[in-house]
């Protein structure tokens, strides 16, 4: 894929992690034919199961974080 999306605020620089995720914005006026990313929110998604560097479940505290997600087409 060529190098056309960026997260709005890191342009040219790497996103900190958020579990509410970074809006999506075009870096040019090319743009993918196949797909349109969105920055909608869906509160009913839901996260699949997530294991800790310990190799168990991760806890309510990082579960209780995970509230919806972008309503995009990379949603898992």
């Amino acid at each position: 894929m060529g190098n056309l999306l960026a997260m709005e605020g890191y342009l040219n620089a790497s996103a900190e992690f958020s579990w509410q995720e970074h809006n999506v914005i075009w870096k040019s006026e090319r743009r993918y034919h196949d797909f349109a990313p969105g920055n909608g929110f869906n509160a009913s998604c839901e996260y699949p199961r997530m294991w800790g560097q310990d190799g168990y479940p991760v806890g309510p505290d990082i579960l209780s974080q995970q509230k919806g997600c972008k309503d995009s087409e990379f949603d898992q």
